[in-house]
């Protein structure tokens, strides 16, 4: 049995300077997009979470509070986020932009990487349905895979409302629904065939509903065959209000390849209209996802519409680094001093070289090291250096340690 201490594994200092500069990225876009930062409690009640991510429950890191609730470590952010703005904003009319990056407790599986938590990057609006901000939120995602260089990728978005739209029409029951919802995700034909022929589907539901797992492709072709597919004002409305927001991501991004794909769910019971996930050529995992959740609000008692999105950073550093995208450039110290012994002159030099801001590592002359982290290395011994590496760097530098 995996648990959450024979997985977990130490970060290093390269995948660290790589998490970094993505760091930097995101919140350098967050900022030029008006959104505040926010960072949620790292516990949060199992309660809250199991309703929402039911089938993720067992994947939860759990943990008993001092007077028995059980407790969560955060396996999703937009859920206490959206909890913690209801109650400090009552008015539903306030615009709310919010971007954080955060660790989320869950198990995920990249290409060679894998753990049970990972860093995330997300942002949310809240307070408008409006389809501009729905187009907003993938432009962020956009914007921030291109100061990445991430730019050849491919967008997929698709329509929980579109989808839902039809369930209404079968009135199953929440564990008929599930089972259906799952096969549909894993566009699983003969289960589909079965459940029409189990349920005495009518026979403009059954043709549907397999046709659903082929709603996939390019979007100017597989709109068309979206509309042919309706059965009820609700999926027009949804596939109007789609349009709409691709229309608006267009504007922004006009050479933008969009995908639709009815069948990809994304499985957090939250939304309740477009969702999206963006993909990079041989990744199997998608870059960043996200969509509408206008209900949830509502269960913390204030109705507020919302979007946004996240992004596993762990993952993205992985492509990155397969990609050869952004290698990480390490940070290279400009001094390494080995000495016989750390007297009052050698102490005194290194401080003031600090504060003069220049990296300086000093350690004894038995000790072994990796020459390739530092630009120069001399020895000391009794008030005299010995330049092994890098003199002329140092003068470059315009460090003279013979005459400080």
């Amino acid at each position: 049995m995996q648990t959450i201490l024979n997985t977990v594994k130490n970060i290093q200092h390269r995948e660290l300077l790589q998490l970094g500069k993505i760091d930097k990225t995101c919140w350098g876009i967050f900022n030029s997009y008006g959104f505040k930062m926010l960072n949620t409690p790292l516990f949060e009640a199992y309660d809250n979470y199991s309703k929402y991510l039911p089938h993720l429950k067992n994947k939860f890191v759990k943990s008993i509070d001092t007077d028995g609730t059980v407790l969560v470590l955060r396996p999703d952010v937009t859920l206490p986020l959206v909890q913690s703005l209801a109650k400090e904003y009552k008015d539903p009319q306030k615009f709310l932009k919010y971007a954080y990056i955060s660790d989320v407790f869950l198990p995920y599986q990249g290409r060679h990487k894998a753990g049970m938590s990972f860093v995330q990057a997300g942002a949310e609006i809240l307070g408008s349905n409006e389809t501009a901000c729905d187009s907003e939120i993938i432009e962020i995602c956009l914007s921030i895979l291109d100061d990445l260089d991430i730019t050849t990728r491919q967008v997929d978005i698709g329509s929980v409302a579109f989808t839902n739209g039809f369930f209404e029409e079968l009135q199953l029951n929440a564990d008929q629904l599930e089972e259906l919802k799952v096969a549909i995700d894993a566009r699983n034909m003969a289960s589909l065939t079965q459940f029409c022929e189990a349920w005495k589907l009518a026979p403009h539901h059954a043709e549907f509903l397999l046709s659903l797992p082929m709603l996939i492709g390019p979007y100017e072709e597989i709109i068309s065959k979206a509309r042919s597919l309706c059965i009820n004002q609700k999926m027009v409305a949804a596939l109007e209000r789609l349009e709409s927001v691709i229309e608006k991501l267009h504007y922004v991004y006009p050479q933008e390849q969009v995908y639709l794909d009815f069948a990809s769910s994304n499985r957090l019971n939250y939304y309740t209209d477009m969702i999206f996930k963006i993909y990079a050529p041989g990744a199997p995992y998608a870059l960043a996802d996200g969509g509408r959740y206008d209900n949830l609000s509502q269960e913390f008692g204030v109705p507020r519409p919302a979007c946004g999105f996240g992004m596993n950073l762990n993952l993205i550093a992985e492509h990155l680094e397969e990609a050869r995208l952004q290698p990480p450039t390490p940070i290279r110290q400009h001094l390494l001093i080995q000495y016989t012994k750390a007297d009052e002159q050698l102490l005194a030099n290194i401080h003031k070289l600090r504060q003069q801001g220049y990296m300086v590592v000093s350690i004894p002359y038995y000790n072994k090291f990796d020459e390739e982290d530092y630009l120069a290395i001399v020895k000391y011994d009794q008030g005299k250096y010995d330049f092994l590496k890098g003199k002329q760097i140092l003068l470059d530098l315009d460090i003279d340690l013979e005459h400080m």
